[in-house]
């Protein structure tokens, strides 16, 4: 009844197969929709120059 992080949802899309997921989890959700949504990558390309150019802190705990 759980789909995850939508695994199976790849592997059947994989080869060519119609399926569907459902969770409670919006977060499982959040994971498939990202794992299987078609992306443009000349759209992407902007996002990715962004974070590259991005200076992330480092937190050690």
């Amino acid at each position: 009844p759980f789909m995850g992080s939508g695994s199976t949802l790849v592997a059947c899309r994989e080869r060519g197969l119609d399926s569907y997921g459902f969770d409670v989890s919006p977060l499982g959700v959040l994971a498939s929709r990202a794992k299987t949504n078609d992306y443009d990558p000349e759209e992407l390309k902007p996002a990715i120059k962004g974070l590259s150019k991005s200076k992330f802190k480092r937190q050690v705990k």
